[in-house]
This record gives C-alpha cells, sequence and structure tokens, in this order.
C-alpha cells in the first residue's frame, strides 16, 4: 500500500481459518496455495452488462405484499405534515354534529362514528369522525340532537383550494402532531427493513453488477450466522484502482455459492462504485449472472 495510504477496514480477520491450519501448518499452507493457485477471478466485459439470476421471481410476491404497506406508510408521513401544518398555521371552528351512528368492529365490539359539517370562507366542509363511547353517548344521546345540536371543536387550515382538518376536542394540536409522529415512525420504521431487503438491496446490487468498475480481490475470511436456518457471510478485501486504498467489506454469500468451498486467499471479482468504494460486491458469491462473462 503507497506510505499516508489508511487501509478501510470494518471487521478484523476471522479468527477461524488460523485454527484450521494451526495442528499442520507447512502441510495445511501449501495445499492451500496449491488450491488458490488453481483458482481465477471471473472475467467480465465491459458496462453496461446483461445481468441475470438474483433472488428470482419469489422477490416479486414479497414486494406485492409490501407494496401496499409502503402505500400506508406515504400516508401516514402525509398525514404527520398535515398535522405539523394544522399545529403551525391552523385555527379552531365550531362544527356541527348532523348524525351519530356505529358499526361492528372486524375483531369484534363497535366503532362510533360522528358525522358533523362547519363553514369555512364561504365553503361547507363535511366530515366523519370516529370517537369512543363516552363521547358517542354525550352526541347521541336522545334530545341532545333535538333543537340546537352540539358542536365539535375542529382545527382547520386551508391554502388555496387544499384545505385539511382534524377534531380537536382539547384544543391541543401539538398532541396530535406527537402522536402521528410515533405511529409514523413506528410503522415506517419496521416497514424500511423489509424495503431494503426486497427493493433497496436487490436494485442496489443489480445496478453495481450491470455498471461497476471492476477490480481483483481475495476473501479475508467467511463466517455463519445461525437463526432458522444458517446464513453464510464472507468478509474480502481489494485495492480500489484509483488510489490503491485497501477496502474491507463484507456481504452475506448467496445460497447458489458452495460455501464449503470458500476460504481465505480465494480470488473474487469485486464491483464497486467509484464515487463510494465501500459499496462493493463480490461477483462470485451474489448469485447473480453476467452474459458473456468468462469463469
Amino acid at each position: 500500500m503507497p506510505a499516508g495510504k489508511a487501509a478501510i477496514q470494518t471487521k478484523a480477520p476471522h479468527s477461524a481459518f488460523r485454527t484450521w491450519i494451526s495442528p499442520f501448518p507447512a502441510v495445511s499452507v501449501a495445499w492451500v496455495q496449491m488450491l488458490l493457485a488453481e483458482q481465477t477471478p471471473t472475467q467480465l466485459p465491459p458496462p453496461p452488462r446483461a445481468v441475470h439470476g438474483g433472488l428470482g421471481c419469489a422477490v416479486w410476491g414479497v414486494r406485492l405484499f409490501v407494496l401496499p404497506h409502503m402505500c400506508a406508510g406515504v400516508f401516514l408521513l402525509g398525514r404527520l405534515v398535515a398535522s405539523v401544518l394544522l399545529a403551525t398555521f391552523g385555527t379552531d371552528v365550531e362544527a356541527t354534529v348532523t348524525n351519530a351512528h356505529t358499526a361492528p368492529a372486524s375483531k369484534g365490539g363497535t366503532i362510533y362514528y360522528l358525522d358533523y359539517q362547519y363553514r369555512r370562507d364561504g365553503r361547507e366542509f363535511f366530515d366523519t369522525e370516529t370517537v369512543g363511547a363516552t363521547a358517542y353517548a354525550t352526541f347521541s344521546a336522545p334530545g341532545t340532537l333535538e333543537g340546537r345540536r352540539p358542536t365539535l371543536r375542529v382545527r382547520h387550515w386551508q391554502l388555496g383550494p387544499w384545505s385539511t382538518h382534524r377534531v380537536d376536542q382539547q384544543s391541543a394540536p401539538w398532541r396530535l402532531v406527537a402522536g402521528d409522529f410515533f405511529i409514523a415512525l413506528f410503522w415506517n420504521g419496521i416497514l424500511s427493513v423489509f424495503v431494503y431487503a426486497f427493493w433497496v438491496r436487490p436494485t442496489r446490487e443489480r445496478s453495481l453488477i450491470r455498471h461497476g468498475e471492476v477490480a481483483r480481490g481475495t476473501i479475508v475470511s467467511t463466517r455463519t450466522r445461525q437463526g432458522r436456518g444458517p446464513n453464510y457471510f464472507a468478509t474480502f478485501r481489494f485495492a480500489e484502482p484509483a488510489t490503491g486504498f485497501d477496502v474491507q467489506r463484507e456481504m452475506e454469500i448467496s445460497g447458489l455459492v458452495d460455501f464449503a468451498s470458500l476460504r481465505p486467499g480465494y480470488p473474487l471479482t469485486v464491483l464497486f462504485d467509484p464515487r463510494k468504494p465501500r459499496r462493493a460486491i463480490a461477483y462470485e458469491l451474489c448469485g447473480y449472472r453476467v452474459t458473456g462473462a468468462d469463469p
């Protein structure tokens, strides 16, 4: 490595390989060197490359399942933005309750609804709000809706033809913002795991293989993580051609790769993003295939 250039490392080399060769170091090292000498990294055509394989058609089933949940996440973020606008720029208005009705819940119980309307800047607004049993009993009591109808406090904000409003009986708009924030954070936090695993990562990997620059690398270490089934990982190192910096990355090994055949020093073809060299993938371990590759 050139002087003054620091190596980029993420994990220390795995000790399993050292343990494996320790009983017979001379024989084991010679055998590994002979094995590695017969291995050559894959020769890839210049970009853009035709990419095949990967997670396959099954991933689209998961993507279609995640898609409506992504739409719900976008809705919750939009609701949060609307709540902030309401709390910052909105005004309180009195809305008239026009009807009270119930509906059975899907998992048992009862859902309580109040229909209301109000007038603002020459426009009539109508909406329905779900309430608790106590509030529903108050507004739907016999005689309550006779004569002067009860009213609700509504927070309203309007910008040209677009408007938004929320029922705010306690006149605490920032409490609504806090509630919407935690709901959006919880939903999108869990959803982001699936979005990254089944949308972002596969798209990024295919883009790297299709357009990435090529460098020669080697395996540094391997490891296994037990879950519902074993997951295999490999740490590899390569020198960035433009600067000579050593870059070290870990990636999950595709199930199509024979994990038992991988050893430290195994030569690899690495594809990386020259703008972010740490964004890299080892071609032989990823499960994708390139048309015209020379193994």
